[in-house]
């Protein structure tokens, strides 16, 4: 059960991880 609870807990934690990335290379690409 613990792997069920990691899998409804990742989708926030890579949906913060993939906005993160985003600004990172969106300021890479404007400078």
């Amino acid at each position: 059960m613990a792997d069920g609870q990691q899998m409804m807990a990742n989708p926030y934690e890579d949906l913060e991880e993939i906005k993160h990335f985003t600004r990172i290379v969106t300021a890479f690409k404007y400078y």
